[in-house]
This record gives C-alpha cells, sequence and structure tokens, in this order.
C-alpha cells in the first residue's frame, strides 16, 4: 500500500521528468489537468456533457475559495467516494496508472504537447 505522501513525492518526480518541471509548477496547468480527469471520470460514472456544463456553472458563479488546501482535500474525499460505486481499490488503480505512466512516459509527452498545442490557441498558456 502506498502512501498519499509517498504517491505526491513520485507523481512530482514523474511529472518532473516526464513533462519538466516548468509543468508541475504551473498552477493553470495543474488545473486543466485536473479538470480533465475528473470530467474523464464524471463521464465514465454517466454523466452527460450537459450535467457537466451545468455543474461547471454553478462552480463559476459562486466566490472563488481562496483556501486551495481545502479544495484538494474536497476533491480527493470525493476521488474516494467515486471509487467506491464499485468497490474499487484506490489504491490497486493508483499502481496500475503508476505503472503504465512510467512506462509510457514518450506517448505521454506526445499526448501532452497536442493538449498544450490545442490549449495556446484557445487562449490558454503555460506561461
Amino acid at each position: 500500500m502506498t502512501t498519499i505522501d509517498e504517491a505526491q513525492r513520485e507523481v512530482r518526480k514523474w511529472v518532473t521528468l516526464t513533462l519538466g518541471p516548468q509543468y508541475l509548477n504551473n498552477p493553470r496547468e495543474r488545473a486543466f489537468r485536473v479538470l480533465e480527469e475528473a470530467a474523464e471520470l464524471a463521464q465514465s460514472l454517466g454523466l452527460t456533457e450537459f450535467e457537466a456544463y451545468q455543474t461547471i456553472k454553478q462552480v463559476f458563479v459562486k466566490p472563488v475559495e481562496l483556501n486551495v488546501g481545502k479544495e484538494l482535500a474536497g476533491t480527493f474525499v470525493c476521488t474516494l467516494a467515486a471509487a467506491c460505486v464499485d468497490l474499487r481499490s484506490l489504491d490497486l488503480e493508483y499502481n496500475i496508472e503508476r505503472e503504465w505512466r512510467w512506462n509510457n512516459q514518450e506517448l505521454i509527452r506526445q499526448k501532452h504537447a497536442k493538449k498544450t498545442a490545442v490549449a495556446i490557441q484557445g487562449g490558454y498558456t503555460n506561461g
């Protein structure tokens, strides 16, 4: 079993070695990746595009929560709860994903470059 701190250290190392520290330390980049993964999870659990859009609209009409740690913890709790839907072991799923990411760094670099190019065209930059 991997502790949360161990997993965080390994992810830090992986992102730094695979994509570079500029992507690890960029809050907007991290926000885009979290939003993308959350949307994919929601989609896999049956949420429609319309429902996702309505949820995003609800979030952005509320005042901004300035406590990033609170939001990280809330996201983590919701991720754990989503794993309970079909009794998945998040530890097992993490280890499968971790192995895949370490074994596919070049593919991930290529996919990331495409995402970044699309994001730049849409007005988002990594800088």
